[in-house]
């Protein structure tokens, strides 16, 4: 009898996982799906500056470097020992950050940086990850890691490095509460210890905010918030969670050089199938993204997924990862240090949307793509 029941059970969940996949299928349907062709290949070929990705090979994530065309791929780390992940260019071009950690069990993350060329690598800040570099390239903001632990949503502390003093400080220092500002403007005091789970962070171009992909806190939950570098406020930026519509949820912004947009990734019932783009608002006491004039940039059908979306330094192009949705109970392939077969890397021409071209085609985990600045 209770085998019985327990197999009904199973039937039961089984049943309920598909019709929520039918119901997910046509959730993707009623959203454009882009058209993949080489029709940007000419101008890449053209385009002066690299692209630096994480990729697994020879059984470990490397930090690769490509021309903007695919073409000249060469791995600038070459440690089969260590993980090197998520790669993130300074301003000037000439520094790459990145995370990294033992080809073990271990789980501990450090942050590194070093010159563009691969070489003059050091340790900065350990447990840290989830860095970006400020406008200036004078510092790095990145996510202290929670214990021991690989899920890269479990950060705690906001972080700043110092790149000429080297010193370490804290974004909750000197605070004990901290304003968080709702989509409707409304303010509500928080303790500061509620500001964790901080993700992919990027710098606005004033260096007076940073936006960032935000956990389940502050009675929100995912969401993509702008937190005030030199003050107290955390803003509701683009709030696509389900309190707003449901289904809809939105991660990892970057800001487009001029400062004037915002690309992110966008999540259908938790798929990120498309890359979208609005303009940024930074006339009022705290910014803005006005959805009303938002773009689908590039999207895909279910089961794949895009994410990583980084501008180039001229604002024309947007880089990004696309590939299949990981499987049943499986780490999200997005996540850096996610072994993800079949993803590769892709790029987009904003005066274009709809359209991109694959500039990987080896599914090596291809992923979180950043410009490097005027290096070919």
């Amino acid at each position: 009898m209770k085998k019985t029941a327990a197999w009904m059970f199973v039937m039961f969940t089984l049943a309920c996982a598909l019709c929520q996949a039918q119901a997910i299928k046509g959730n993707y349907d009623a959203r454009n799906v882009s058209v993949a062709n080489d029709s940007l290949m000419p101008a890449l070929k053209q385009v002066k500056d690299r692209i630096v990705f994480e990729s697994h090979r020879n059984g470990s994530f490397e930090i690769m470097v490509m021309n903007a065309d695919g073409s000249g791929m060469k791995n600038l780390t070459n440690t089969p020992d260590i993980n090197e992940l998520f790669p993130q260019c300074s301003p000037d071009g000439n520094m790459i950050a990145f995370e990294a950690c033992a080809n073990t069990t271990e789980a501990t993350y450090r942050v590194e940086i070093m010159n563009a060329d691969g070489t003059g690598r050091r340790t900065i800040a350990e447990p840290a990850r989830q860095m970006a570099w400020s406008p200036d390239g004078s510092k790095l903001a990145f996510s202290v890691q929670t214990g021991n632990r690989r899920s890269y949503a479990e950060n705690k502390d906001l972080s700043f490095y110092d790149m000429k003093s080297g010193k370490i400080t804290r974004w909750a220092d000197g605070k004990t509460t901290v304003t968080f500002v709702a989509l409707d403007g409304t303010e509500k005091k928080y303790p500061v210890k509620d500001v964790i789970h901080v993700l992919n962070p990027t710098w606005s171009k004033d260096g007076k905010w940073i936006l960032c992909s935000y956990g389940s806190t502050m009675g929100i939950s995912q969401t993509i918030v702008a937190i005030e570098v030199d003050g107290d406020r955390v803003v509701d930026f683009i709030h696509q969670g389900n309190e707003v519509s449901g289904k809809i949820l939105g991660c990892r912004p970057c800001v487009s050089p001029d400062g004037k947009m915002v690309t992110w990734a966008v999540a259908d019932v938790k798929k990120f199938a498309w890359i979208d783009m609005a303009p940024i608002d930074w006339a009022g006491a705290f910014p803005k993204c006005d959805l009303t004039k938002k773009i689908d940039l590039v999207g895909d059908a279910a089961p794949i997924e895009l994410y990583h979306a980084d501008w180039s330094p001229d604002g024309r192009y947007v880089a990004f990862s696309r590939g299949p949705r990981g499987g049943f109970m499986k780490m999200a392939l997005y996540a850096p240090g996610a072994v993800a077969k079949d993803w590769d890397i892709c790029i987009v021409d904003t005066k274009n949307p709809g359209v991109y071209t694959k500039l990987t085609n080896d599914g090596m985990s291809n992923k979180e793509p950043d410009w490097l600045k005027g290096s070919r």
